[in-house]
């Protein structure tokens, strides 16, 4: 056991030892109060101050959702979610800090999944923090937009969970060996989408110096009006009007699981299911991202985004694997196509787009086809995007293209949504990491502990110029070139890591223009 005196009181942990090194491990710190009754759906509350010791050495309840396969039926949930959990390799020491963020589509998922266990990557010289946060209907319905003065700042409630936890960061951390000036905010998909959006959130600001998104980005928030109606269905799902909103702190948990499943399966033509994400309701979030990054809102803090060659890959096997149809009809490809390039302002031609990713991929069949444009659409393109938002608002900004690929699954994964975090982590041990990645070899443990070294080195270097010691290439001494519109260097990740430039740019004008 391991004890620390925090400005809150005492939290008793776990020592975690292996051949080189010791982790002190706390999990299952709350650091709000259980957001029920009167607290649902309303603004978190900071735990108070407590007397005595508290045990944190159990893994905390998931937020409530449907089961997924991040989120087993059966396994431990409940609205009493706001907790966190910390690894320090010296808690006399003043480290730099990483905070995770989850993904999961806003609507399932943990910090305390197997792969985000932050033991390896702490022994590295960082502390690192995985977060719980409200989700789906519980986490992100904008009832400020229908509630009137009674539900003011009632929107983003699940950004503001993970406001609540960076708070909880700078007031406590230091007891745990961080410090509170030396904090990166990093995260995968809606984690992602997550970390870049506090690049926007006022309450926010102040509260960590760096940034790393994995396949997700800034752009991934909806309007005012999209908000109401998001609202407004969950609202009419749950049998509650606008004027009977009181009635929600009486509702039973499973309602808002149910909503949450319902609205996430209502549009099966979807790319991604994203019916709850962050709101630009003018308050939590007063201005799109990717405009408040353009006017140079978050130009002291240092970007890092990236995304994976095929992302789309995943979701594309699940649906195999659920019994969906193997391949699209030409006339459902070339609407689909119509759709993307319409939702994305683009005037160019179904028939253009579809010529110019066959020319990339000459041998796809049309679902392949599909997921690679869905790769790009999704996730590619509002990570560049971003990235040119941030750097013209003086930003400084570094990116990545991760193309090692999982031998799982007979290879068809391929370098897929999610495949990078155990790398990320170098928690290539964990479990269900092989069924993934396929054979963990020598090779991928060299890789997974250089990937790893850099996104320590990001969040620990005092600045990332060309030269900074161990911000390179992994596996080379070439300095790390940072991202600009009119190079748009990035590093490809794999085994045999290199700098590519300009990656695809006929795609990116396709989509984004010059």
């Amino acid at each position: 056991m391991t004890e620390i005196e925090t400005p809150s009181g005492r939290v008793a942990g776990r020592v975690v030892d292996d051949d080189t090194s010791t982790v002190h491990e706390f999990t299952g710190i709350r650091y709000g109060l259980p957001p029920v009754g009167p607290l649902r759906l309303r603004p978190p509350v900071a735990v108070p101050p407590w007397t005595g010791v508290v045990d944190a050495t159990s893994t905390p309840p998931r937020s409530i959702q449907p089961a997924t396969m991040l989120a087993p039926a059966g396994d431990p949930e409940e609205e009493d979610c706001l907790a966190l959990n910390v690894w320090t390799p010296d808690p006399s020491g003043s480290l730099p800090v990483m905070v995770w963020m989850h993904g999961g589509s806003f609507t399932s998922g943990s910090g305390s999944i197997a792969w985000y266990q932050g033991a390896r990557l702490a022994r590295r010289g960082v502390v690192v923090v995985t977060i719980n946060y409200r989700l789906g209907a519980l986490g992100f319905l904008d009832l400020a937009a229908l509630g009137g003065d009674d539900w003011a700042g009632c929107a983003n409630v699940g950004l503001q969970d993970q406001t609540l936890a960076l708070t909880w960061v700078r007031d406590h951390i230091a007891a745990f060996g961080g410090d509170p000036a030396r904090v990166t905010i990093f995260g995968e998909s809606a984690g992602a989408m997550s970390v870049s959006t506090h690049l926007a959130v006022p309450a926010s600001s102040g509260l960590f110096r760096r940034v790393i998104a994995q396949s997700g980005a800034a752009g991934h928030v909806q309007d005012t009006e999209s908000g109401r109606r998001a609202a407004t269905r969950a609202l009419d799902l749950l049998g509650v009007g606008p004027s009977t909103l009181a009635r929600l702190a009486d509702l039973p948990t499973a309602a808002f699981r149910d909503v949450t499943n319902t609205m996430q399966n209502e549009d099966p033509d979807r790319d991604v299911p994203l019916p709850f994400r962050p709101t630009v309701d003018g308050s939590v979030l007063p201005v799109a991202p990717l405009d408040a990054l353009a006017s140079g809102a978050a130009s002291h803090i240092d970007l890092l985004a990236g995304t994976n060659r095929d992302e789309m890959n995943l979701f594309r096997l699940m649906a195999l694997l659920d019994g969906a149809a193997p391949d699209l009809e030409d006339t459902r490809l070339l609407r689909r196509l119509d759709r993307a390039l319409a939702r994305l302002g683009r005037h160019a031609g179904a028939e253009t787009a579809l010529a110019a990713y066959r020319a990339h991929h000459p041998d796809a069949g049309n679902g392949d086809l599909w997921a690679a444009v869905s790769t790009d659409t999704v996730f590619r393109m509002p990570m560049l995007a971003m990235l040119d938002a941030h750097v013209t608002g003086g930003g400084s900004a570094w990116s990545y293209h991760f193309t090692h690929a999982s031998s799982g699954f007979g290879g068809a994964l391929g370098a897929s949504h999610a495949v990078e975090i155990p790398f990320v982590f170098d928690n290539l041990g964990q479990p269900g990491t092989e069924m993934m990645l396929g054979d963990v070899t020598p090779e991928r443990q060299r890789f997974a502990a250089d990937v790893a070294d850099r996104w320590a080195t990001f969040a620990t270097a005092d600045d990332l110029t060309d030269g900074t010691p161990g911000w390179t290439v992994p596996g080379t001494d070439e300095a790390w070139p940072a991202y600009e519109p009119d190079r748009r260097a990035q590093v490809r990740l794999d085994v045999d890591a290199a700098v590519i430039e300009a990656h695809q740019d006929d795609l990116r004008e396709l989509w984004l223009g010059a």
